[in-house]
């Protein structure tokens, strides 16, 4: 290639400088009016001087078309062109998009400081606050407004394409996955996710893509996979609930062709603590590992000289914690190598007795000690029992799930905040505590849970009317006053298209 070709093609990856100069400087309006959106009340002057500024520059970056940014960690770019020496503005303002998991963000034509304001307002939200309200992208769609469009990152084209995909995209995975939050899938996307499950190499890929994206070492890749797992079983449970078994044995499968080195952290997910959720999934999918597929796993960690290697026997032990299993899963391993003409290499038959001797003796009594690992299997057993116990009456499982709903678990999560704030004298910690309940109340607008809104309010209500302490009173009736925004009021609004009468009672008691 020649000199000129290549300047040729590194310019057309470089923005214009016409258009570099107007997503800085709307990413530098953008920025400040953010943060003073989130320092100041509505009517401050502050406030509507850096509107009117962010407002002046849209217009003039979207004077001729709509302006398309696509957001990256650290910069913005326009049809995959990047600016050739971009502004710490731009950068801040793609880390605090990115954050929000925001993969485009487009401009049209015509905005104004409404709307910009009731925008910032959404993104001054902290990300982990807004992902628990379902995301900035579904806050605002919620409010109806297509002049400014917030599109999420999307997990099916980064599978349908190569498996290492972009940074901003697997980061959006790897949060989604460690934290808990729900991942959206559909058919194609398990189907896609089967695929490369159903591969070895592309399996290998996989991994190898989550933790070259994991923080902290990539010590988190082999529980982002194992959420991604979960995520399917979820999804099929909900659509399609007689196949979940099936579903659940084809992962099962996929999951013992894993590289041990991946396989051994999720195994001992399911005894770990920190995520009791995950690690009952995990159990529930190492149950269903075959013994052929656990020897065709040893056979091959043998075969490749790591028989003895830690990853091994921890997995192992966690996929086979009875010794009479292991010793059946050893001889099915043996009888692999023999089909295959790998036992005919002495050095092959002496790695597969130094990894039948190890794996045998192997324990994590240094992590689980005997005792409490059997009482630990004996309740896990227990469980499926009583799972399979029809004796109690449907009424009353019936009455027992209502208890456990996610409507009672927000009341009593609300109770429980109020009891707090009732027992709180000191004012400033008294405000931390009514800060949090008007984050409450936010996410259970969104969600449209007006009982527990109303508790809440009812209850602030009370401490503005009844305190002994004047401060805090004073701090009562503000924060009840926080509470009454306009965009506040339109969330209610998306909930009383209903002819459930709880509903409407409940909106009609948290607005009075």
């Amino acid at each position: 290639m020649t000199m000129a070709a290549q300047e040729e093609i590194a310019s057309a990856s470089v923005m214009d400088a016409e258009i570099a100069s107007h997503v800085t400087a709307f990413a530098r309006a953008c920025k400040a009016a953010t943060r003073t959106v989130a320092l100041y009340p509505p009517e401050h002057p502050n406030v509507d001087a850096v509107l009117q500024t962010l407002v002046a520059t849209a217009h003039r970056a979207t004077a001729t078309s709509a302006l398309a940014l696509a957001v990256r960690p650290d910069t913005l770019t326009v049809a995959g062109q990047s600016i050739a020496r971009p502004d710490s503005a731009v950068s801040e303002f793609a880390a605090l998009l990115h954050a929000h998991q925001v993969g485009q963000f487009i401009i049209h034509p015509q905005t104004d400081a409404e709307l910009w304001r009731r925008f910032l307002a959404l993104l001054a939200l902290p990300a982990d606050q807004a992902r628990l309200r379902g995301g900035i992208g579904k806050l605002w769609a919620s409010e109806g407004q297509t002049r400014i469009e917030v599109r999420s990152l999307d997990y099916r084209e980064l599978l349908r394409g190569h498996i290492g995909g972009d940074r901003a995209t697997w980061d959006a995975i790897v949060t989604g996955c460690l934290e808990g939050d729900a991942i959206s899938f559909d058919d194609s996307m398990a189907d896609l996710l089967f695929g490369i499950l159903d591969d070895p190499a592309r399996v290998n890929r996989l991994v190898e893509a989550v933790e070259a994206r994991v923080a902290d070492g990539g010590t988190g890749g082999p529980l982002v996979i194992a959420g991604l797992l979960r995520a399917v079983a979820q999804y099929v449970e909900k659509t399609e609930p007689g196949q979940l078994e099936a579903v659940m044995s084809a992962m099962a499968e996929a999951a013992g062709r894993l590289p041990v080195d991946a396989l051994a952290p999720i195994v001992r997910t399911q005894r770990g603590g920190s995520r009791a959720e995950l690690g009952r999934f995990v159990r529930d999918l190492v149950r269903r590992i075959k013994d052929g597929t656990i020897a065709d796993l040893v056979a091959c960690e043998v075969r490749g000289g790591r028989g003895t290697s830690p990853h091994l026997a921890d997995a192992f032990c966690g996929l086979a914690p009875d010794v009479d299993r292991r010793s059946a899963i050893l001889t099915l391993a043996r009888q692999s190598l023999e089909k295959t003409g790998a036992s005919a290499d002495p050095a092959v038959r002496h790695a597969l007795q130094q990894s039948e001797e190890l794996l045998l003796a192997y324990s994590d009594q240094s992590f689980v000690s005997d005792d409490y690992n059997v009482e630990f299997q004996r309740l896990a057993d227990r469980a499926v029992e009583l799972d399979r116990d029809h004796t109690d009456p449907p009424v009353r499982i019936t009455a027992w799930r209502k208890t456990v709903d996610d409507d009672e678990i927000r009341l009593l999560d609300a109770e429980l905040l109020v009891d707090l704030m009732r027992l709180q004298n000191d004012p400033d910690r008294w405000r931390d505590l009514a800060d949090l309940a008007l984050n409450r109340v936010n996410v259970l607008l969104v969600v449209g849970d007006f009982n527990a809104a109303a508790f809440l309010v009812e209850a602030l209500r009370a401490q503005a009317e009844q305190h002994a302490d004047a401060g805090i009173r004073a701090a009562a009736g503000a924060v009840i006053t926080d509470v009454l925004t306009p965009s506040m009021m339109r969330h209610v609004a998306t909930h009383l298209d209903t002819a459930d009468r709880g509903t409407v009672a409940a909106a009609r008691r948290f607005c009075l």
